[in-house]
C-alpha cells in the first residue's frame, strides 16, 4: 500500500508545475539584497509576522532527513523583498554572497498560503528542496526548458509528502492555488 501511494503522489506531482519560477529566473539583484541582508543581520534579526525561521528550518531539516538529505548546508533565508519561496545555488561569483544552497522564502506569504496546513507546508519547501537537489541551477540542467525544472520538483515535493504520510488532497489544493497566481 505505501508503494501504491508514493506512486500516486509522484505521478500526481508531475502533473502540477509552476509552484515558483526557479531562482535563476528572478533578479539576481534581489538575491544579492536577500544574502547580504541575511549575513547582516544575523544575531540582530527582529521577529516578523509569518512562518518563523525557526519553524522552516525544522521543517525544512525533517524533509531532508526524511528522504537521505542533509539540510544543514543549506542556508535558509526569510526574506520580504521576494514575494514566494525559491531555491538558489551560489558558486561564490557574487562579491558579498558566499558560496553554497540557498532557500529563501517570505514568511508572511507562506503563511498566507499554507496555513497551518503542516503537508502542504512540506509539499511547498520540499519542492524547493527539489531544485537544490537536481542541482536546477547548475548545468547542463539549468538549460532545460522551465517547465520540466518544476515538474522534477514537483516530484520531489510528493516524495517529501508521501515519506510524511501526508493526506494529498491538501497537495492538490495547494498546487491548484499556486499555479493560478
Amino acid at each position: 500500500m505505501g508503494d501504491l501511494r508514493l506512486l500516486i503522489a509522484v505521478a500526481t506531482a508531475s502533473t502540477f508545475a509552476l509552484i515558483a519560477p526557479p531562482a535563476h529566473a528572478q533578479s539576481r539583484e534581489r538575491w544579492d539584497i536577500c544574502v547580504r541582508d541575511y549575513w547582516a543581520q544575523q544575531g540582530h534579526a527582529e521577529p516578523v509576522l509569518g512562518i518563523s525561521a525557526p519553524e522552516a528550518e525544522t521543517l525544512i531539516g525533517n524533509i531532508a532527513s526524511g528522504i537521505g538529505l542533509r539540510s544543514d548546508t543549506i542556508v535558509i533565508i526569510p526574506c520580504s523583498r521576494i514575494n514566494r519561496a525559491y531555491a538558489y545555488y551560489s558558486g561564490g561569483e557574487i562579491e558579498g554572497v558566499r558560496s553554497g544552497e540557498y532557500m529563501f522564502y517570505n514568511e508572511q506569504w507562506v503563511r498566507e498560503v499554507v496555513g497551518q496546513d503542516r503537508v502542504q507546508a512540506i509539499a511547498l519547501f520540499g519542492h524547493e528542496l527539489g531544485h537544490l537537489l537536481n542541482r536546477d541551477f547548475l548545468q547542463p540542467r539549468a538549460n532545460l526548458p522551465r517547465h520540466r525544472l518544476e515538474t522534477d520538483a514537483d516530484e520531489f515535493a510528493g516524495c517529501a509528502v508521501a515519506t510524511s504520510s501526508g493526506d494529498w488532497g491538501g497537495v492538490e489544493d495547494l498546487f491548484s492555488r499556486l499555479r493560478g497566481e
